[in-house]
């Protein structure tokens, strides 16, 4: 495992911090285009998109749309039944798009907000045989998040309802804007999203993470597997290797790549493989907030009994499936259709990845028996699902 941790090294401390749709991003998507090329891929490329910076600007925005609906009902209470109207419409679309946000979606009207080229890279790993019966999507994401202080210990368990309840605060607004409810009770509905939208974006002020679990450890894994893959090609089944941008924006670029390729590879399964470099394994059952205002997912049943048969067959492993308080590029995959699931690090203390969203997630935490294990675990899932391909 030399050239992973050298792959670490390279992203985490050579190239540091790498925020969506920063220049570190873009060094390190070519860091990856020039290993793949090393490695002796040709079959690559750069997929352009366009995202936000952050998840807060989506959220911030969508909840000034929301309070501006409810302030024009307030102004037509009692005097205008289409102002109300306009007021009721704004905070229902405000609600939508909130819980688009949260399902991995792109909010209706983004198009109109500020954004910046990003970039996803993929490479192709044919079969040994001329036509491929079965293919797998690994994907793993370039950049690094914020170290935010609401995944900081003593707040996590609270930081669920910063997020979530967002959208059920929209509704209630669009609710008593239609019922005429007293001014002062529409008024306290929107000092919340106004107090929770800047909690939010609060948020992402803080230091930014290194990112050497999350996840320059995924990356570097599938670098290795590249190499891998390029010496032993499986006997049926194509691989494909996805690196996106803006994962910490929102997922951006999974969801460019499930828009652009989930109806082609149908039949594909989706695998993320994040922070997978220190702590337990697992396979995640149930992603999202604790508290379900619309942000749970679940991953692809079917494929979450291929991961536990794998398991099953590799004890030694000691890998399980468990649900997990973490969002992730998932929750735009099976927005889509694809049949996604995710293998991830976990700390048994706080259901998260270890130092996930933390200044401390630098190359030192990281445990080179995790990141075998991980390693060892995706070769079992590729020999499986090659093995269980109908031959032609």
């Amino acid at each position: 495992m030399e050239k992973v941790q050298a792959d670490i090294q390279h992203l985490a401390q050579t190239i540091g911090i790498r925020p969506p749709l920063s220049q570190e991003e873009y060094e390190a998507g070519q860091y990856v285009l020039s290993r793949l090329r090393e490695i002796g891929l040709t079959d690559l490329q750069e997929q352009p998109f366009y995202s936000i910076r952050r998840i807060g600007e989506r959220l911030g925005f969508t909840t000034l749309v929301a309070n501006f609906g409810i302030l024009i009902g307030a102004i037509g209470s009692g005097k205008s039944r289409l102002l109300r109207l306009l007021g009721v419409t704004l905070t229902l679309v405000a609600h939508h798009n909130l819980r688009r946000a949260l399902m991995g979606r792109a909010p209706l009207g983004e198009w109109f907000w500020p954004q910046r080229r990003s970039h996803n890279i993929i490479a192709r790993l044919p079969s040994q045989s001329n036509q491929a019966q079965a293919r797998v999507v690994l994907l793993a994401h370039l950049d690094t998040d914020t170290a935010r202080f609401s995944a900081q210990p003593p707040i996590r368990p609270y930081s669920p309802y910063l997020f979530s309840s967002l959208p059920a605060l929209a509704f209630a607004g669009a609710l008593l804007t239609a019922l005429n409810a007293p001014v002062w009770l529409r008024r306290m509905v929107s000092a919340l999203m106004i107090g929770q939208a800047g909690l939010v974006m609060a948020d992402e002020i803080g230091s930014a993470s290194p990112g050497a679990n999350d996840n320059a450890s995924g990356v570097a894994l599938l670098l290795q597997l590249a190499e891998e893959l390029t010496q032993h090609p499986l006997a049926d089944t194509e691989v494909v290797l996805a690196f996106t941008g803006c994962e910490t924006a929102g997922c951006n670029g999974a969801a460019e790549l499930a828009a652009k390729y989930g109806k082609e590879w149908a039949s594909a399964w989706w695998l993320v493989i994040d922070s997978v470099g220190a702590g337990e394994l697992c396979w995640v059952t149930e992603h999202g907030w604790a508290a379900d205002f619309g942000s749970r997912y679940h991953s692809d049943p079917d494929l979450m009994c291929i991961l536990e048969q794998v398991a099953a067959a590799n004890p030694t492993l000691g890998i399980m499936g468990r649900p997990l308080m973490t969002v992730n590029a998932v929750r735009p995959l099976v927005a889509n259709g694809c049949k996604a699931a995710a293998v991830m690090g976990y700390e048994r203390a706080g259901n998260t990845p270890t130092q996930w969203r933390q200044t401390g997630d630098t190359p030192a935490i990281l445990n080179p028996a995790t990141q075998q294990r991980a390693y060892e675990f995706i070769q079992a899932i590729l020999a499986k699902i090659d093995e269980d391909t109908p031959k032609k």
